[in-house]
């Protein structure tokens, strides 16, 4: 399932994903089949939804794939892998970082997020590809699970010190409804407006960073794309019109890298962060 660069300049890629797209979209259609539409033009046909969170770019993952032809239904390949995400075709990199963890679904991956034109061994060019996939899990080193432990009691005692009480989760997420929506809550995969506001659990009067966040010709903002699994499970506890404030451990929020706006860092590594977030309406069904 390694990834692989190819080229073929008598095919016009953008023209090539169209059709293959349509294929899919048409066989979905006619066998009454719902699946997720990516905006890439990945489909995904979801069995069972995990509960977990989905997998980042650089996430080591564990799945169970069974890969055939989506024209033949010819099989080509099984087995289990484990491993960095990023080594892997692009499509298995899309489709794991919108699927959570846990979940078994049939993915759909047009051949420019497989392995293009020139195809590798038994797969031909322009191969549009079906897996069956079981994602077991995201693995997390001896070192992330100590840092969200550490971060996590950090939060607490933050929060016991400034006699805030909150709603802790599982996952180390703690948050506090401070105004009750009354519209429908949201699911993983439906488009959300919110607006939000970002400060350090480190200084807590200062806002580094604030966005109105919608769905645009660009791209879905559905509640799976956000970067922060926090923001991504604080916002599928909140009815529409809920206002709350979220206390994030780094893991949740943006680890070991941080986040920039322009060229500017504004949340450092490692930062334990406040998110002010509100949410205003859910676009899509």
């Amino acid at each position: 399932m390694s990834s692989c660069n190819s080229s073929n300049d008598s095919i016009n890629p953008a023209t090539q994903l169209q059709a293959e797209v349509a294929a899919i979209d048409k066989y979905l259609d006619e066998n009454n089949i719902t699946a997720i539409e990516d905006i890439t033009g990945i489909r995904m046909e979801i069995i069972q939804l995990g509960t977990g969170f989905p997998a980042h770019s650089v996430s080591s993952v564990n799945v169970d794939y069974e890969g055939r032809l989506f024209t033949t239904g010819a099989l080509f390949d099984n087995g289990t892998v484990e491993g960095r995400l990023d080594t892997y075709i692009r499509g298995w990199q899309r489709a794991l970082t919108t699927l959570p963890s846990g979940s078994q679904a049939r993915i759909y991956i047009p051949s420019f997020y497989g392995y293009g034109p020139n195809g590798q061994g038994t797969i031909p060019g322009n191969a549009t590809l079906l897996f069956t996939v079981k994602f077991n899990k995201v693995l997390t080193t001896t070192q992330e699970v100590q840092k969200l432990t550490a971060d996590t009691v950090a939060i607490d005692t933050y929060l016991a010190d400034e006699n805030i009480d909150a709603v802790k989760d599982s996952t180390g997420l703690r948050y506090v409804v401070t105004q009750s929506g009354v519209g429908p809550t949201p699911s993983w995969y439906q488009k959300v407006k919110f607006k939000s506001s970002y400060k350090l659990l480190t200084d807590d009067t200062n806002v580094v960073f604030q966005i109105d966040t919608e769905p645009n010709e660009n791209t879905d903002n559905r509640v799976i794309d956000q970067i922060a699994d926090g923001i991504k499970l604080g916002l599928l506890k909140l009815p529409v019109g809920s206002k709350a404030t979220l206390y994030i451990p780094s893991k949740l929020a943006f680890g070991t890298q941080g986040a920039t706006s322009g060229s500017s860092q504004v949340i450092p590594a490692n930062a334990n962060i406040i998110v002010d977030i509100e949410l205003t309406e859910i676009v899509s069904p």
